[in-house]
């Protein structure tokens, strides 16, 4: 293994960073090892995925739904990202602010993960759907609002809006759920997905120190 020497702006030298969403299609990597394959590297979490693994940080957006109902569990996580809100909110200190808004948490963690400038990005669980209703590859363990709800995925429109702005970008972005309905970026399997993997064990405490440091944030 070739181990990461830490050194300012060390972000922009990863080259790959792993996006954990929440879609069902995520099972096909559990069944081959998914988590024990992707631990120690750059990875960015989802809400309900830091209880199945814990990432380099944590993406959320519901604050009354998600990060107020889970605090005591989140607040020991070692970083999280969300967006700032207008209304009253306590924030626990492992947490950054980003004054930035969108429709899906999925969408705020590929910006997060573009800003970081890696070579390549590799989107889990972005199925932007479901079938008879199985949306989530938790949903038989946790029930949020969320769960087999596609009204919104099915919109005429929404898809392209969310992702085609992300299409024409320096990083490579793969979308490992080949029958997901973003098509903006490239589709493989998950056997693709792990031949990709590079052999960079990274230092995770370092590197939440530059996230922290090139991501800003505002309390």
């Amino acid at each position: 293994y070739a181990y990461f020497i830490y050194k300012r702006g060390y972000i922009k030298k990863l080259s790959q960073l792993i996006i954990i969403g929440g879609g069902l299609s995520i099972q096909k990597g559990i069944k081959k090892n998914l988590w024990e394959k992707i631990g120690n590297r750059f990875t960015i979490g989802i809400n309900y995925s830091y209880k199945y693994f814990q990432s380099t940080c944590l993406i959320c957006m519901n604050y009354t739904d998600f990060y107020d109902t889970n605090r005591k569990t989140l607040k020991k996580l070692p970083l999280i990202v969300t967006c700032s809100r207008p209304h009253p909110s306590k924030w626990e200190e492992n947490t950054i602010l980003i004054n930035k808004n969108f429709a899906l948490s999925g969408i705020l963690a590929l910006y997060v993960g573009l800003l970081l400038e890696p070579k390549e990005i590799f989107l889990l669980g972005y199925d932007y759907g479901g079938k008879d209703n199985n949306t989530h590859f938790y949903q038989n363990d946790i029930n949020h609002q969320g769960i087999g709800k596609v009204v919104y995925y099915n919109h005429q429109g929404h898809v392209e809006r969310d992702f085609n702005q992300f299409k024409n970008t320096k990083t490579k972005i793969y979308n490992v759920s080949p029958n997901s309905n973003i098509n903006s970026f490239e589709k493989i399997d998950y056997q693709t997905f792990f031949n990709k993997l590079d052999n960079v064990i990274i230092n995770q405490y370092e590197l939440k120190k530059e996230i922290k440091k090139s991501i800003g944030g505002e309390k």
